[in-house]
């Protein structure tokens, strides 16, 4: 009866409400959440692999033993009715989906949420959901949009990271525009040093001033902007006065974006980021084009630093000289402004211009050297960047030492930019006039390279260099190897002319053999014929004169330089016994010193290296260690103290030999040498002789002048 009577109320209120009746079974879980509309008090969550269920109000219950989910509980359950007993049980039970709980007590649930965070995918700030129910937690770590949390603040995650901080993917034109203003203004930053430039906030407001109220994500954006650019197509598009405050107008001749230097064109950039290795103004260098950059010029920095690096280079004066300059750092900056009036010039560095205008104010001379680069910020002293294809291989402040680190690199660039004129293998004058000078293009940039023959043993290839000064060095052998495969000489029928005594000595010298000797001495006496009829040349008419001469004059030349060869090797025979016989520990140092100079002046390669011309020099040198040896006996102490006077003159010379490129080391810088020889025959065997005159006071000014870059 009383089923009867619920079903018909049920009826009665359908009707009145306009539901009609299904003739379709209802699925279990409808029935289901019809029940759990009223009964939301008794949902229950499995208490992790238990069997006990918590409820609403923190309430814990199992299922009865005579439910069907008793043995294998689900996570969620209704139950309809709890009755309580030794325990609290739940009766007539069914599983359920929480999210049942979310929809039907909607009225009653508590959310939550977390911190919010940008979805750069979605475009939009998203925050994580907890819903509770009773207290228990229906839903947990759902993700929603923050706009259902708080809308304003939403719109401002919206503007700061998708407009702001470009943290979106959208695809809408003013966007590109904007970014390359942003980043106008933050070269402009790098170029004046200042950090400000770019106001952050100035790009905020600038977007929540136009960007419309309702804006919250990449998707109201989008239906927002499609109606407003209608209107305003570049309400969005920034301007450069936008974003800069006050203060930061700038001339852009002051800072290039370009560095000319004669025809060559350099990229400029410019680092704010003290500390690190690029910070300051940075020269962009080709390297195929490295090996015509000079560094005339970059010392002047570019205009906006120049008054900065002047007032720097002026701190560096040693005390004595800033006493005279007081207060300094208003003179300093007069000097500076004076410095930026003159300007650079032709071969006008800034330290001798700012060491004259220093002196004018000063009232006494300042010299150039008194001034440090050194020392001065290193973001006022350019940065050279050398680069292959857009990848930088060397990098630093000093140009000379950049071109060292890259080394034989400059020449591949060369060569690969001009690849028509390079070979190997060749034995005989086929290349008709050799060009002093070839030039391509690369990149925009005219390249220049300086072929040359370079001697390969056997044969010679045609080579492009760098520098004119290593072509003019390499061409010599290279001519002097070709002339040998054209016009030989037999190494045997010179061997036939080698008297007994040269043979003899030959066994007391250290690594020299016959076959290296005789090789030497015709080497030198093709160098000898090459130097005496105008040199090395590029042409063939000019080669064809030299073999005509090698014709007549090698083999005579070849001769005579093996007789000079054979007086040397005599004379160092007779050395290495005198040294043999010198044991005594108190002579050591003085035999030690001798034997190094030995070895110095009698190697394998001697004769090519001291040249036919000087072999008599030679020997006369090599006489003089025996003339040395013959009297250090007699008075040791004194031989050490004449050698340290020669040996601080020898180091000197070796420190000026470490700190030259190969190509640096002139005939000047030979002869140099040659006088260190000289002052040992003038200290330790003045009876044989000096070739001019000599003493350690006029070889230090020589070295002096030499280490002050006067080569020639």
């Amino acid at each position: 009866r009383e089923w009867n009577d619920l079903h018909r109320q049920l009826r009665q209120a359908a009707g009145k409400l306009g539901i009609k009746l299904s003739t379709s079974p209802a699925e279990p879980d409808q029935v289901h959440r019809a029940l759990l509309a009223g009964l939301l008090s008794h949902v229950g969550m499995r208490d992790k692999d238990t069997r006990e269920f918590r409820g609403a109000r923190n309430a814990r219950f199992q299922l009865a033993h005579g439910s069907a989910l008793a043995k294998k509980p689900p996570a969620w359950v209704v139950a309809a009715e709890l009755v309580e007993t030794n325990r609290l049980w739940g009766r007539t039970a069914a599983a359920i989906d929480p999210a049942w709980a979310e929809e039907l007590g909607a009225h009653l649930v508590k959310r939550s949420y977390g911190e919010p965070s940008w979805d750069e995918r979605s475009g939009r700030a998203v925050t994580t959901e907890r819903v509770t129910l009773y207290g228990l937690p229906v839903v947990t770590g759902r993700t929603v949009g923050y706009d259902r949390v708080d809308r304003h603040e939403a719109r401002d995650l919206f503007v700061d990271h998708a407009l702001v901080e470009g943290r979106w993917h959208g695809r809408h034109p003013f966007l590109a525009a904007n970014r390359a203003v942003i980043e106008e203004a933050a070269a402009l930053g790098d170029r004046i040093r200042r950090y400000d430039v770019v106001d952050q906030e100035a790009v905020f407001d600038f977007y929540d001033r136009r960007v419309g109220e309702g804006v919250v994500s990449a998707r109201h954006f989008d239906r927002w902007w499609k109606q407003a650019r209608r209107d305003d197509p570049d309400l969005l598009t920034m301007a450069l006065a936008d974003l800069v405050g006050e203060g930061t107008d700038v001339d852009p001749a002051h800072f290039p974006d370009n560095w000319r230097q004669g025809d060559l064109d350099f990229a400029v950039t410019y680092r704010f980021e003290p500390g690190e290795p690029g910070d300051g103004v940075t020269v962009h260098v080709p390297l195929a084009v490295l090996n015509r950059v000079e560094p005339e010029g970059f010392d002047w920095q570019v205009p906006g630093f120049r008054e900065e690096l002047a007032e720097a280079l002026v701190r560096t004066l040693p005390k004595a000289r800033r006493r005279h300059l007081m207060p300094l750092a208003e003179q300093a900056r007069e000097a500076a402004r004076r410095v930026r009036r003159a300007g650079p010039g032709p071969d006008r560095r800034l330290v001798d211009v700012l060491a004259e205008v220093l002196s004018e104010l000063a009232g006494e001379r300042i010299a150039p050297e008194d001034l440090d680069v050194r020392e001065v910020p290193p973001h006022l002293r350019i940065t050279f960047s050398v680069e292959d294809d857009g990848r930088a291989v060397a990098v630093g402040k000093d140009l000379d030492a950049v071109r060292d680190l890259v080394g034989g690199r400059v020449r591949a660039a060369i060569a690969e930019a001009t690849p028509e004129i390079e070979r190997t293998g060749i034995t005989r004058w086929d290349v008709g006039d050799l060009p002093r000078v070839v030039t391509s293009d690369a990149g925009g940039q005219r390249v220049q390279g300086y072929p040359a023959l370079l001697d390969d043993g056997d044969s010679v290839a045609i080579r492009v260099f760098s520098r004119p000064e290593v072509a003019e060095r390499i061409m010599p052998g290279g001519v002097r190897r070709l002339v040998l495969l054209t016009v030989p000489v037999g190494v045997r029928g010179l061997e036939r002319a080698v008297p007994g005594p040269v043979r003899l000595g030959l066994l007391a010298v250290p690594d020299l053999t016959m076959g290296t000797l005789l090789r030497d001495v015709i080497v030198a006496a093709a160098d000898q014929v090459v130097s005496a009829h105008g040199g090395a040349t590029w042409e063939q008419a000019g080669f064809e004169r030299l073999l005509a001469a090698a014709r007549a004059e090698l083999r005579p030349a070849a001769e005579a330089a093996l007789r000079g060869a054979g007086d040397v090797v005599v004379a160092a025979a007779a050395v290495e016994a005198a040294l043999d016989r010198l044991v005594a520990p108190a002579l050591q140092p003085s035999v030690d010193d001798a034997r190094a100079q030995l070895r110095r002046l009698v190697r394998p390669g001697f004769v090519t290296a001291s040249g036919t011309r000087r072999l008599a020099d030679v020997v006369r040198y090599v006489r003089g260690i025996e003339r040395r040896l013959e009297k250090v006996a007699e008075d040791p102490v004194r031989d050490q103290q004449r050698l340290r006077e020669v040996r601080a003159v020898e180091l000197d010379y070796q420190k000026l030999l470490a700190a030259l490129r190969p190509s640096q080391v002139t005939p000047r810088v030979i002869e140099a040498g040659w006088m260190v020889e000289e002052l040992r025959m003038s200290t330790f065997a003045q009876a044989l002789g000096t070739k001019g005159q000599v003493s350690a006071k006029r070889i230090t000014r020589e070295l002096d002048r030499l280490f002050a870059g006067d080569l020639d």
